[in-house]
């Protein structure tokens, strides 16, 4: 049940994330913190997200639907999510990932490389993504 409770943490705060929710967001990484959730967990995770909604965005370039798109995903899209995945398509161009992809790759490796703190560059990381989908 934590595990699955995690899990559930985890996709909210990125789901946050990709639509630009702020304040969701920002409770998703304050109850991240006080779990203890690595920071370079969530890059990662936001990274797979963002790498799913370009595969998405590619099947709906050459002529799927986005529902198809969706459901042609392997591991599948949760199903309380559909609809902010969605959404998130539209949102997101390939542009917009290939910059959410760069600003995740260099976040992960600031965390690992820099000294600093990591819950700080994670959370900047992810705030910056919540900037370009709200700049839409």
């Amino acid at each position: 049940v934590i595990g699955d409770n995690v899990a559930m943490s985890i996709e909210a705060i990125i789901y946050a994330a990709g639509d630009g929710n702020r304040q969701a967001l920002e409770t998703g990484l304050s109850r991240a913190a006080a779990e203890g959730l690595s920071p370079i967990s969530l890059m990662r995770a936001a990274q797979r997200h963002f790498q799913r909604l370009h595969l998405a965005a590619a099947n709906c370039r050459h002529g799927k639907t986005p529902h198809e798109a969706i459901k042609s995903l392997r591991p599948s899209v949760l199903f309380i999510f559909e609809e902010q995945f969605k959404r998130q398509l539209g949102i997101w161009t390939e542009g917009r990932i290939a910059t959410a992809l760069h600003i995740l790759t260099e976040a992960e490796s600031q965390c690992k490389s820099t000294g600093a703190p990591d819950q700080a560059i994670g959370a900047r990381a992810l705030m910056r993504l919540a900037q370009v989908a709200r700049a839409q």
